[in-house]
């Protein structure tokens, strides 16, 4: 589906202001809106390659680039950091370190700081609610790296590796948030740490959420499960996609909707199953989706450059335009 499409569902255009940029990528939110950011490398012939290959993503380098100013899509978003952001973080490294032990991939992950991304997305809620943001977000970093990261695994090169490893993950998931849960037992299965770290997320979400909340949760948890699978075919293939093949691919591997799925949870209320199955609420959460998905992708931009992948929206549409600053303004 096209961007502008999704332009249209919001029923607004925000200001397409844009700030000039003079920082490497790879800041947070709060330090990109104070500074801005720029990207500078020496730029390759575009002769020498194909359009549509990996390398192709390297002629980004070398480009100048004014970024959007996203500030306007979040200014209704609640500010602040919670109270409980200190000990959230210490709790969560701990439990991080007792699941994979000190060494590179858990010094990652303490970088990723899934603490703050709890404390700044739902900075008004509980400590035991940012506890189950924060383990999910700590479970997509970990079960993402193990299918994604040629750093830390071998299965980004394997499919039929990637497709066990998606479906037992599945499983793993449907024992948890199904309506058949067994009682017990299910901790002591032997399964890949990657799926292992889904666990403290199961056991949260799966007795404090009631069952249409469940649902909806276990559904785009399946979901980011699945359109991981198909970015790794698209990866695999060696042919970049066209944006419309690209983004109902990326509004599952985002995992915003399934953040999203907890949102009920984390603000207290409960919106009932016919309310939440509304056609309304279904294209609100979407359209959050959308913007979430893309602002990442403008922000991980930096990311393409180290592996090469070309499964970013940014990425993508300069696959179509050969133009960096139009394929910015244009998923903007």
């Amino acid at each position: 589906m096209k961007l502008k499409l999704w332009r249209a569902l919001l029923g607004r255009r925000v200001d397409r202001q844009t700030v000039v940029v003079k920082v490497n990528l790879g800041v947070g939110i709060k330090e990109f809106f104070e500074v801005g950011i720029q990207i500078r490398f020496s730029l390759p012939s575009l002769m020498r390659l194909n359009l549509g290959s990996h390398d192709y993503v390297q002629t980004l380098k070398g480009q100048k680039l004014r970024f959007p100013n996203f500030d306007g899509l979040l200014k209704d978003h609640p500010g602040g950091i919670s109270p409980h952001y200190e000990l959230l973080k210490e709790m969560t490294n701990a439990e991080l370190e007792m699941l994979m032990g000190p060494g590179p991939r858990y010094d990652a992950l303490v970088a990723c700081d899934c603490a703050l991304h709890a404390a700044t997305w739902f900075p008004n809620a509980t400590f035991d609610a940012l506890r189950l943001i924060a383990w999910f977000a700590a479970f997509l970093y970990v079960w993402d790296d193990e299918v994604d990261s040629p750093r830390f695994s071998n299965l980004s090169q394997d499919l039929d590796a990637g497709e066990k490893f998606r479906l037992d993950t599945i499983e793993h998931m449907k024992k948890y948030l199904g309506d058949k849960r067994p009682q017990t037992g299910i901790r002591g299965e032997d399964v890949h740490m990657a799926i292992v770290s889904f666990n403290p997320v199961g056991e949260a979400a799966g007795f404090r959420l009631n069952r249409g909340q469940r649902k909806v949760f276990m559904d785009e948890c399946i979901r980011y499960v699945l359109a991981c699978g198909d970015e790794q075919r698209s990866e695999l293939s060696g042919k970049a996609p066209t944006i419309e093949q690209y983004m109902p691919v990326r509004m599952g591997t985002s995992s915003v909707s399934a953040f999203g799925a907890l949102i009920e949870y984390m603000t207290g209320i409960d919106l009932g199953d016919e309310l939440r199955a509304d056609d309304d609420i279904t294209l609100v959460r979407e359209a959050a989706n959308c913007i979430v998905s893309i602002m990442n992708d403008v922000f991980s931009l930096r990311r393409e450059l180290m592996f090469p992948f070309y499964n970013n929206g940014v990425a993508v549409l300069y696959h179509e335009h050969q133009d960096l600053q139009k394929a910015v303004d244009e998923a903007y």
